[in-house]
């Protein structure tokens, strides 16, 4: 179970026409993702294509169409194509920050169409280290992390966008859930949420990586892998 296996289970469930990806970078997921859709629209301020998939942007376009903008950016200029068809899957891989990362969600969430779904990655990190915020505190786990001061420590990082699901999980609009795979894999849809998380976003905002550790299931709704497929017959069958 990774990220690219939901999408695609996604994109094949709802039927998508509008796939909207932010954070594209090198084009690992986007490229994967061969799906009939009449629009599959990848965002990221630059994109870091391999000459081959560079080549294809340019030679086979297809149903692409590729926003080297921030995501911000393509939100505030694209209000009228986005109102068009609306969004059915999206894939936020942007920025590893809570309130980017939210900002990215709550842009999709406008334009997502009854049915559809927004995917999240890293919503899971498995230590401290790995969850460290950008700026001086990164920097900060960088040079621990060279000098060989931090055990644990793999190379990855995902950011705090774990906190942005927190957020959502405080509406009573949306469904959300964290399958627990791929360095956690964020589910968004609209719905009645099986529970709701009883926090102000303030308090949410002041957690630190210990308040994760210590209550993980309840506050990105953590799932086993096979609950995404038990998840999407239900709600298929209604």
């Amino acid at each position: 179970m990774n990220r690219i296996a939901v999408i695609k289970s996604l994109l094949q469930r709802t039927k998508a026409k509008v796939y909207v990806e932010i954070g594209v970078d090198t084009g690992y997921v986007f490229f994967s993702l061969d799906a009939p859709v009449k629009a599959k629209i990848a965002v990221d301020p630059e994109f870091r294509f391999p000459f081959r998939a560079w080549l294809r942007t340019k030679l086979k376009p297809g149903n692409a169409k590729y926003f080297q903008v921030t995501s911000d950016q393509f939100f505030a200029d694209q209000k009228a194509m986005l109102r068009q068809d609306g969004i059915d899957v999206a894939f936020v891989d942007g920025l590893h920050t809570y309130k980017q990362c939210y900002q990215d969600i709550v842009n999709c969430l406008e334009y997502l169409n009854d049915g559809g779904f927004i995917v999240v990655h890293d919503v899971n990190p498995p230590n401290a280290a790995c969850e460290s915020p950008v700026g001086a505190a990164q920097q900060e786990v960088l040079e621990k992390a060279a000098k060989g001061e931090i055990p644990d420590w793999t190379g990855a990082w995902t950011g705090d966008v774990w906190k942005s699901i927190a957020m959502l999980r405080t509406r009573k609009d949306l469904q959300v859930f964290t399958i627990d795979s791929d360095w956690g894999i964020g589910i968004i849809t609209k719905g009645t949420p099986e529970t709701v998380l009883n926090l102000s976003l303030p308090a949410i905002e002041a957690m630190s990586y210990d308040d994760l550790a210590k209550n993980r299931y309840e506050l990105i709704n953590l799932k086993p892998s096979h609950y995404f497929f038990e998840f999407l017959q239900e709600k298929y069958r209604k």
